[in-house]
């Protein structure tokens, strides 16, 4: 056999080991890779649905608040549609009282 082949076949079996080592580096490397992009996604999802909630529970606060405040308005109308009407009826009454009451001294006097 020539020089080349013999080095070729001496070769051939490292050459396969480094392969398959280097492979078996890769592998080990890729799933720590994968491991470390999985918790940096992580984070970063965490951190953005965290954000996103604040924006979410401010937003609810505020929706809270204007409705609140609409209904207390609204309370605060009717309210005072009622005390209008209370007062609108005491007139009423007095007024009607002071009719009847001079009604019945012009009909007693006749």
């Amino acid at each position: 056999m020539s020089a080349v082949a013999q080095l070729q076949k001496r070769h051939v079996g490292t050459v396969a080991d480094d392969f398959f080592s280097k492979y078996r580096e890769v592998q080990i490397n890729q799933d720590r890779e994968i491991g470390s992009a999985s918790r940096i996604q992580k984070a970063w999802r965490g951190f953005v649905i965290r954000r996103n909630l604040v924006k979410i529970m401010f937003a609810t606060t505020n929706i809270q608040s204007r409705y609140r405040s609409h209904l207390g308005r609204k309370r605060w109308a009717n309210r005072q549609r009622e005390v209008a009407a209370e007062e609108r009826d005491e007139y009423f009454k007095v007024a009607a009282t002071e009719v009847q009451r001079c009604w019945r001294g012009f009909r007693s006097r006749k």
